[in-house]
């Protein structure tokens, strides 16, 4: 009888262990079928949704140096020529609006060759001062834009786009022929080479997926390169063994040369009163060209420009940024332009937006927000 007993319970251990098994295994498909979109077209939409944020993510980082790219180090803020015969590398060149658009080239970004959800590669259009050969100057956070888009989801002063063209409709051939013609992949005004393009509900004759790059997303990593590249000429310059001292800021509403010194203004481009001497120091050959000077806020404590009183040991004091003293230098990045400001800056009014245009040397780093978008990098210490 004991023997049988514990048969009876090995018996009835197992048929409790699986039926635990099984129900683990309802639960878990129960539970795909609410992670899993049940609608194929669900999941199609939802890589084509991935594809096109990665590519918009690549151009922005391939425009503010995010990353080591084959071509000679673009300007801050240029974008690469489409690639229109789908070997995924820019044209070397793009200076018509015919060729501004074409296959997104994702070899020369560095990335995967991107697919939407059904299988086909993504499309990109680039603005013409926004292309790096051949390159218009100047370019920087005023430039504008210049594409549009109209339909559901219009914007203007568009820097890039990039499209899923999704599956062919109703007169489109995508054979080989016709591999690298825009308009066997996308539709009515996307398809007809020119800057203004559409967004419209998907139908039986358009079904284009567009995300756009607007200077809201695009120019607060570029401006923090400059920013980052600009910090490393301050910084060389204050090393330097004959200095150890910040040149003063050129002042908004003169020119230069001579040099304004003062506390507060532009990142001063040449020898003099505010001693930019480019002896040990240089700013990058791109600055001054693209305007960068006009733009960026550059502020300085008085203790630190004195060649007297090296060290930052002169008087006047120094900075402070959300209640932190003792800094030495900074930089801000205006980001774009508010309603009533005018790029390139004439004035701090033009470039900062309160507290920061009138509270030196006490200054304000917060989120971006309707009220203010400064961007505050400290250079030293």
């Amino acid at each position: 009888m004991r023997v049988m007993s514990a048969r009876l319970r090995l018996q009835q251990g197992q048929v409790i262990l699986i039926t635990v098994l099984l129900l683990a295994t309802a639960v878990s498909v129960s539970m795909l079928g609410f992670i899993q979109p049940r609608n194929p077209a669900l999941a199609a939409d939802a890589k084509t949704e991935q594809a096109l944020s990665q590519a918009r993510q690549a151009l922005i980082a391939y425009a503010s140096g995010q990353r080591n790219n084959p071509l000679p180090v673009p300007r801050p803020g240029e974008l690469p020529c489409p690639d229109t015969n789908s070997n995924g590398t820019a044209e070397p060149s793009c200076n018509s609006t015919a060729t501004q658009i074409g296959r997104l080239p994702w070899a020369t970004l560095g990335i995967t060759d991107l697919r939407d959800g059904y299988g086909e590669r993504l499309w990109y259009a680039v603005s013409g001062n926004f292309k790096n050969n051949p390159a218009v100057t100047p370019l920087n956070s005023a430039t504008p834009g210049q594409l549009t888009v109209n339909g559901v989801s219009p914007a203007s002063n568009v820097i890039a786009i990039v499209f899923a063209a999704g599956p062919a409709v109703a007169g489109q051939d995508r054979s080989a022929a016709n591999l690298n013609n825009v308009s066997h992949y996308l539709e009515g005004e996307n398809a007809n080479s020119d800057t203004i393009f559409t967004t419209a509900q998907p139908s039986g004759t358009f079904n284009d997926r567009l995300l756009t790059i607007t200077a809201a997303t695009f120019f607060p990593a570029v401006e923090m390169r400059v920013a980052r590249e600009t910090r490393v000429f301050l910084n060389a310059y204050f090393n330097h063994p004959a200095r150890r001292y910040f040149p003063s800021a050129h002042a908004y509403g003169s020119t230069e040369p001579p040099c304004v010194a003062s506390t507060q203004g532009r990142v001063p481009e040449l020898p003099g009163a505010c001693g930019a001497a480019p002896v040990g120091a240089a700013l990058p050959p791109w600055y001054l060209p693209n305007g960068w000077k006009n733009i960026l806020f550059y502020a300085v404590a008085p203790a630190c420009t004195n060649p007297a009183a090296p060290d930052c040991t002169g008087t006047g004091g120094f900075l402070t940024v959300n209640g932190v003293g003792g800094i030495r230098a900074l930089l801000i990045t205006p980001g774009t332009a508010y309603t009533a400001q005018t790029r390139p800056c004439a004035t701090i009014a033009d470039c900062l937006e309160p507290p920061n245009t009138a509270s030196f040397p006490i200054f304000t780093h917060a989120p971006a927000s309707a009220a203010g978008n400064d961007r505050v990098i400290i250079i030293a210490p």
